[in-house]
Formats: structure tokens, sequence, C-alpha cells
């Protein structure tokens, strides 16, 4: 199969049980848990970041 081909035939792509709304398969449980946790780890790292320019903030207020 050609790459032109398979951008060009949407039959040939077959989805997975999330794709066809199984909700109680365990390949669903394990995908929400997935996004959840790196949904945990984004906000955890965006909370860092905004920790780290509110003390560079206080810094420059007290050199002021």
């Amino acid at each position: 199969m050609l790459p032109a081909d398979l951008l060009t035939s949407a039959s040939r792509v077959l989805g997975c049980s999330v794709c066809y709304g199984a909700a109680d398969s365990p390949l669903t449980a394990g995908l929400n848990m997935g996004i959840l946790s790196m949904l945990a780890i984004l906000v955890f790292v965006l909370a860092l970041f905004a920790r780290f320019f509110w003390a560079f903030r206080k810094r420059a207020k007290e050199l002021v």
C-alpha cells in the first residue's frame, strides 16, 4: 500500500473500542486514567512555573 493510498481511503482506518464507544472496556478505563494522570502532571508543572515567576516578582518588589 502506498502512502497516497493510505491518505485517500478512510475505509481502511479502523477504530479501537474507545472509538466505538465501549464504555465498559478496560481499554477505555486505562485511557481515562492516562488522561487524568497527564492532566495532573500538567497542572503540577504549571503550578511550579507560576510559583517560580511569583518568586521573581516578589524579589523584584523587594529591590525597588
